[in-house]
């Protein structure tokens, strides 16, 4: 039972981790590639291509490429969304970067610690 709880908790983490990285790069790519490079690398939806009907994330790449020029405005009118997830992938990184850390320092406390005895 014990092993299984904290295979489930190393689990957990990893797809933080995974989903963490991932935001962090949807949202720094924006600042360092040029706009146009992110739209051609962009996948076009296939809602859209198949039923010309537009998903919840239509709109999306453009609305964060306004985001990083300070554009909320056109942001917000490329998907009403957009603000709200790229504040929420935001605020993940930095309670994931607090997380990672504060393991890290806690890591190196016990370790020094361990050694002294």
């Amino acid at each position: 039972m014990q092993r299984n709880l904290k295979e489930q908790k190393t689990a957990l983490l990893v797809v933080w981790m995974i989903i963490t990285t991932v935001s962090a790069v949807i949202l720094i790519l924006p600042f360092l590639v040029d706009s146009k490079i992110i739209l051609q690398i962009s996948p076009t939806c296939t809602y859209k291509t198949q039923f010309n009907l537009e998903c919840f994330f239509c709109g999306m790449s453009r609305a964060f490429i306004e985001i990083s020029k300070g554009n909320l405005s056109s942001a917000i009118s490329l998907n009403r969304g957009s603000l709200f997830l790229f504040i929420l992938f935001s605020i993940n990184i930095i309670i994931f970067s607090i997380y990672f850390i504060y393991k890290t320092f806690q890591k190196g406390k016990n370790y020094q610690i361990s050694r002294t005895h």
